[in-house]
This record gives C-alpha cells, structure tokens and sequence, in this order.
C-alpha cells in the first residue's frame, strides 16, 4: 500500500521550492513575420485591396462551414456590426447574459437599444432558454447568447424559442474559438456569430474580429456596416444608412492567418488540460467546477467555477504562500449597480442591487459595471441604476422603478415626445457628453439610425 504524504500545509515537505513561471510560450515566431512581410509587399495594407483579410476570412469560414466571415476591428465592434445587421435600433430590447465583457452592453446601447438581463444557469454560468423567455416583450428585437470562457450554452431551446417568437440570435463566442454544442461548431447556429481577436484570447491578432453569417442579406448589411455603408462593388459612395468605419487593416489579416494554423493545437491542449483538472477535481470539498453539458466540448478560455474557502481549509493560502499565483475573480454582473461610476455627490441614495437569483450567488466575483443608456431628455442620460424599489434622481423628482420578473430584468427608461419623434438623439456614456445627433430631414432619421430594416 503507497505510503501517504503529508500536505505541506500541514508540516509535510514542498514539493515546489520556487514560483511557478505562468509565463505563456512564445506566440508570435517567424509565421507571423512571414505573413506580414507578404502584407507590406503589396504596398497597400487597405483591407478592399490587398489579399490578407480576405484569405483569412475565406480560411475561417470555411473552418466554421459558414457561407459567409467579415472581419472587423475588434470583438465589440463585431457584435455592434451584429446588432445593426439584426435591426436593432433605439427603443427595442435585447436580452443579453449580465455575466460578460461590456462589450455585450456597449454594442446595445451604441444603437440606442436597451440591454435586457436574463439570469443564469447556476452550473453553467450561460443563460438560459426559460429565463431568456421571462424577458421577451413586445419591444424585443433580438437574443444575445454569450458562450462564457469557452462553455457552450444550451442552444437547442433557444433557437427553438428565438424561431417562435421570430427574434433575430446573435451568438457571442469572443471567449470560445472551437467551443462544440451537440456536434455543432458555437457561432454556426444562430443568425450571426461574434468572434475576438484581441490579445487575451485563444488567438490574436492585437485586436480585430469577426462576424460570421450563412444569411446572404444579413452578410450584405454586415459588410455596408462596417464600412460607413460603402459598396465596394464600384456603384459609388452612397450609404442607404448610417455605418461605422470598422475597417481592419491587411496587417490585422496577416498576423490572423498565421494565428489561424494554430488555432486547433491551442484548443486541443486545452481540452486536455481543463478535462484533466475537472476529473482531478471531482468529490474536492469546496470546489465547484462549471459544468460541461454532454455532448458539448469547452475550450476553457478561463477556468470557470466557484468555491467556499471555508470548506478549502486553508488550501488557497497555501498555494499562493509556495509561488502559485491565484487566479483573479469573475467579474461582477452587469445587472448590478453598486459599482456605478457616478461621482458621490451625484448619487443620492445608494443603489439596490436588482435581484437575479443567481446574482446572490456570484455576488463575490464582481468589477464590471453598468453604464447609461438614452432617454432623448435633452443633454442628460438616463443613468442605467436598476433599483428594485422607488427612488429620486439627483434634481430630487421621483424615479420610476424599474419593473423586475423572476429570472430577468427590465432596463427600460421613460420614453419622452423627443425619442419618440427620433428628430434628435442624445446620449452620455460615462458622463461624457456627446453632441446631439440632429438631421434636417427628419423623416430618414429612423432609417439611417436604425439603419438595416
């Protein structure tokens, strides 16, 4: 019978002397360099013109069977492209996950839309198709599924929901390249997919993205849209709405492409290694791994789960005190005002935090905050505070309090004559305030603004 070693922490000897280095192998080598000596060779790195961005475009979308990539600046960008090609425009609702980069927010409320918080399925951390449901109104224009560090969402019911209520489904994989749901690639099986570049995830290109689409009309909108609504079709400058300029450079393209041919080796280490630790962890008292559903692979971009230290014994210390760095929390759910980055003597009360029932039980692993969305009231914002009950804004009036369901949250500001009539537009984002968005011809403001209808 093998002898039983006593753990360091109780007197036993280390078994590691030193820190660990967590430094990540070397990234970037000479297929990068190649690549992008190719790029400057063409002597354009304007994206319409060289050969990059559009050989990784065709490379990736035939990786994923899709029809149709674009590639744009960056992730957040790609789920704005996604929610104007869906339609989205001000006064409609999209649900979204609350636990996500803000770049799930920002790409909303850039198109004057509200961002509308289903809970969560506490094993999981992804939303869910029941709770998604509780959130649907009559102003919602689309579903916004994020597939969390890597983690598939159950999508059979949600695509089934998402087709009856007859809601465009955009697809938020910026954590999880290669990420496989019941034999079906993430990112292929709603109307559009969202994919990140940026330094920090599977692969990079410093930053940049993509949007992937078999809908032939959503992929002309995605294009026009990115684009400032220029066909480069050689019919001329005259956008029929009002786009961005999310242009990515030959440079972007180069460095995806070489990325690209090692996607498949980095997900596949991966797998192995978060399998492993899931097995090694399984009956760890006080540790709760985030639940895998059968048939579905994760490329565990992080490490998802959650644990009560005080059922650890002390294990946590330990580690760290003999070099291994811990791992940093998950952020706090957007749902959640308590952090608002408003200044104190413009908050005059403390914000309630809305209750999402699994919110209770993510509360420790928060930093993202909420922001603002607009309400057409002049130069001011209406701020996104959510509270659960009756309140005052900062000029003392009564605040009306925001409905909240079981499982979702409602964020729906007053609506006043101004946003309504759409003939001016205004917004504040981190108390920033923008210049109001005025068109002599009132009558193209909805299309311009809506942009894709």
């Amino acid at each position: 019978m093998a002898e039983t070693q006593t753990l360091a922490i109780h007197g036993g000897e280390q078994v590691r002397t030193e820190p660990m280095d967590t430094r990540l192998d070397r990234r970037f080598d000479e297929q990068e360099l190649e690549e992008l000596k190719e790029a400057l060779d063409q002597q354009t790195l304007f994206y319409w013109f060289g050969e990059k961005v559009k050989t990784f475009c065709r490379q990736f979308a035939a990786m994923y069977g899709v029809k149709h990539c674009h590639m744009v600046t960056s992730g957040t960008a790609a789920l704005h492209v996604a929610n104007a090609a869906a339609g989205v425009g001000p006064g409609d609702e999209v649900v979204a996950s609350p636990m996500t980069d803000q770049g799930t927010v920002i790409s909303i409320l850039a198109q004057g839309a509200v961002p509308i918080f289903a809970d969560l399925d506490p094993h999981t951390y992804n939303v869910t198709a029941k709770n998604i449901e509780k959130c649907i109104t009559k102003k919602t224009k689309a579903i916004n599924v994020v597939h969390l560090a890597g983690n598939p969402a159950d999508m059979d019911p949600i695509l089934r929901l998402a087709k009856k209520r007859g809601l465009r489904l955009i697809e938020d994989c910026a954590q999880s390249y290669l990420c496989w749901y019941k034999g079906r690639l993430v990112g292929t099986m709603g109307d559009l997919g969202c994919f990140s570049l940026n330094d920090f995830k599977h692969i990079s290109a410093g930053d940049a993205g993509m949007v992937l689409t078999n809908d032939d009309d959503l992929a002309a909108r995605v294009q026009l849209f990115l684009d400032k609504g220029y066909a480069r079709d050689g019919s001329g400058r005259q956008p029929p709405f009002l786009g961005f300029n999310y242009r990515p450079s030959e440079l972007h393209g180069a460095v995806a492409i070489a990325q690209l041919r090692k996607l498949p080796g980095i997900v596949a280490q991966r797998n192995l290694l978060g399998d492993r630790l899931t097995q090694q962890l399984k009956g760890v008292p006080g540790i709760f791994p985030a639940k895998v559903q059968r048939g579905c692979k994760s490329s565990y971009w992080f490490y998802m789960g959650r644990m009560d230290p005080k059922r650890l014994g002390g294990i946590a210390g330990g580690l760290r005190g003999r070099g291994c760095r811990r791992g940093r929390t998950a952020q706090r759910g957007l749902h959640r005002p308590d952090g608002l980055r408003v200044p104190a003597a413009r908050q005059p009360q403390r914000l309630r935090e809305l209750e999402l029932p699994l919110g209770r039980q993510v509360r420790p692993q928060s930093q993202v905050r909420p922001r603002h969305v607009p309400d057409g009231r002049g130069n001011r914002g209406h701020e996104l505070a959510l509270p659960a009950e009756r309140g005052h804004d900062r000029t003392g009036r009564r605040r009306r309090s925001l409905r909240t369901a079981e499982g979702g949250a409602s964020l729906r500001p007053r609506p006043s004559a101004e946003l309504r009539s759409r003939k001016t537009i205004t917004h504040r984002i981190r108390n920033v305030e923008a210049p109001s968005w005025r068109f002599a011809n009132a009558a193209r403001m909805p299309r311009l603004l809506r942009g894709i209808r």
